[in-house]
């Protein structure tokens, strides 16, 4: 008759062997865990610097359309540029909320922290950008709407140069904010994608 009982060393061989299978096991699925979660922080790494250079490109387009609105040779076009203005600035406002919601939505409260510290340093700059525009689209309307009850009086078709002088403190201080908050973004960017190359 065959003995069909293992024998002791081919039991511990059996046991050895599965329990090796198991680690194996356990091993590959803590690896595609990490994988995972390192994908997740390059995949949310890369949202904010994609949202992060659309607000870069915003806070150039503010800096274009308030010279434009300046250097506007007739009233359509001034009126034009105002509109252009004040929809950008819309955009940069929901991009800017759109930017810090992404950046303090991270899991990890290191990244968050460096994030929330990113965006205290980029707000003197974010809100000088946004409070200045906002004054000159004001300023600007209020002398459109002067220079049409000049026209009905004189027939000029624009503003005169002395009243365009008033906007152009207005358009030298976002033009400094926008170099300053370019280069607090610049630094946001440059850190993130660093991050997502890291993983």
């Amino acid at each position: 008759m065959v003995n069909t009982k293992p024998s002791g060393s081919t039991q511990s061989l059996t046991i050895l062997y599965v329990a090796s299978l198991s680690s194996v096991a356990m091993l590959a699925i803590l690896g595609q865990v990490i994988v995972q979660r390192i994908l997740a922080n390059q995949a949310a790494d890369m949202q904010i610097v994609q949202i992060a250079e659309n607000q870069q490109a915003l806070s150039q387009q503010i800096g274009k359309a308030a010279l434009m609105v300046q250097f506007s040779v007739d009233e359509a076009e001034r009126q034009q540029h105002l509109e252009n203005l004040q929809k950008t600035i819309a955009s940069w406002q929901q991009s800017r909320q759109t930017l810090h919601d992404r950046a303090l939505s991270l899991k990890s409260g290191d990244r968050r922290a460096e994030a929330e510290r990113m965006f205290t340093d980029m707000e003197p700059a974010s809100q000088k950008i946004e409070n200045t525009a906002t004054q000159l689209m004001t300023i600007a309307s209020d002398l459109s709407n002067a220079s049409l009850s000049n026209r009905r009086r004189t027939l000029q078709d624009r503003i005169l140069p002395g009243d365009r002088g008033r906007t152009i403190p207005y358009i030298r201080q976002i033009l400094a904010a926008e170099a300053n908050f370019h280069a607090e973004m610049k630094g946001l960017i440059e850190s993130y994608e660093r991050k997502g190359a890291e993983g």
